[in-house]
């Protein structure tokens, strides 16, 4: 509604505080003797807190959105914190209208560059007045050949000959306020054909793979690493009306900022084979069952194999081969990866008690031995006494 007539406040305050807080302080303020002690109904209290809560995160996304002018303030903080946060945030705008106003209204034969931080102008006003360069840093284009996209930091423009700028950081804006001219004058941007725009992910899915150049191979892992390395569809950059697509974000990042480089890569003329990979669901309905249990089982057979071979026990009441055999089944079941954690925990203690009994013969023999060594030691000592 206040927009609507015309009215947008400079500073929007939203401070947060709990509603069980607010009951207490508004208690509190109830009992404390006052010439106008605070005084409400709690029912009707909680309507408005209610109210609020629903309607309060529209407001603030609109004026966030559109002017950045909302500051968030933690309302159980101290009165002074408080303050201060007010002030600085009050005086920070105070500052830039009048550094807008004198570099706007008196300057003398040129234009002046006015910078629009801390202003909370209309996002829809800066939108209709761009530049050549669009959402582009000029600097990084003038100085780098590098395109840098800066539409989500609209609060580094700058106002120059009624038109917006947009910089990708502080050091940039502060390099074109100096001398404006350098990047202004006599300066060509590239049009819309030759700029590169990287596409959403479900934009990029809509496009066809006869759509996407190099055969769907990364550009930049061609060119910077000498590599041939499928590309992800969900990463696609647009330059030239041709579409690329690449393996990685850093590597999306890469070409969006220095298409030139990049985009007239060629393939080799003879490429690697490609990668057909076949699911263990397409392999399980093949006549050979072979393939399926390597891929499925072989990491486990050969860790069973291997446990088997260090081991060499013997069960009491079987023979080494069956040993062998009964120790293997146990682990092939223990480390099954289709094994839901009960059976896993199951077959896990039946190898383990498997193989206490295998190793009881062992501890047998030792004790054994160690029983005759001190029989034989005390029959000695008893001889050289008589």
């Amino acid at each position: 509604m206040l927009c609507q007539r015309g009215i947008t406040p400079s500073n929007i305050f939203s401070m947060d505080i709990p509603t069980q807080e607010v009951f207490t302080r508004s208690a509190k303020a109830a009992s404390t003797v006052m010439d106008e002690p605070f005084e409400c109904n709690r029912q009707i209290l909680k309507m408005r807190l209610q109210y609020a809560n629903d309607h309060k995160p529209q407001v603030l996304y609109f004026y966030q959105k559109y002017y950045n002018s909302v500051t968030f303030i933690d309302g159980l903080k101290s009165r002074w914190f408080i303050q201060d946060l007010a002030l600085e945030a009050v005086q920070s705008n105070l500052t830039a209208r009048f550094c807008f106003a004198r570099d706007f209204f008196f300057r003398k034969s040129e234009e002046r560059p006015c910078v629009m931080e801390h202003m909370h102008v209309d996002r829809i006003i800066m939108k209709q007045s761009l530049s050549q360069f669009g959402y582009f840093c000029p600097v990084s284009f003038k100085n780098d050949k590098a395109y840098k996209h800066a539409s989500h930091l609209p609060e580094l423009t700058v106002l120059y000959n009624h038109l917006f700028y947009y910089f990708a950081s502080a050091k940039e804006r502060d390099i074109f306020v100096k001398n404006p001219k350098l990047f202004t004058h006599k300066i060509m941007f590239a049009n819309d054909k030759r700029k590169p725009r990287l596409l959403q992910a479900w934009r990029a899915s809509e496009l066809a793979a006869n759509e996407k150049e190099l055969n769907n191979f990364c550009s930049v892992s061609l060119k910077d690493e000498e590599k041939i390395e499928v590309g992800s569809h969900l990463l696609c950059v647009k330059f030239d009306n041709r579409n690329f697509i690449f393996c990685n974000a850093e590597k999306a990042k890469a070409f969006f900022a220095r298409p030139h480089l990049y985009f007239k890569t060629q393939l080799p003329v003879k490429l690697p084979p490609k990668k057909d990979p076949v699911g263990l669901y397409a392999l399980s309905k093949k006549d050979e069952s072979i393939t399926y249990l390597e891929q499925a089982l072989g990491n486990v057979v050969t860790k069973g194999l291997r446990e088997v071979g260090e081991s060499r026990l013997k069960y009491p009441t079987m023979s080494i081969k069956e040993t062998s055999l009964k120790l293997f089944a146990l682990f092939i079941k223990a480390e099954n990866p289709a094994n839901t954690a009960y059976m896993k925990e199951k077959y896990e203690q039946k190898c383990k008690d498997f193989l206490e009994v295998c190793t009881i013969s062992e501890e047998l023999f030792e004790l054994a031995e160690e029983k005759g060594k001190l029989i034989f030691t005390a029959l000695a000592a008893i001889l050289n006494k008589a």
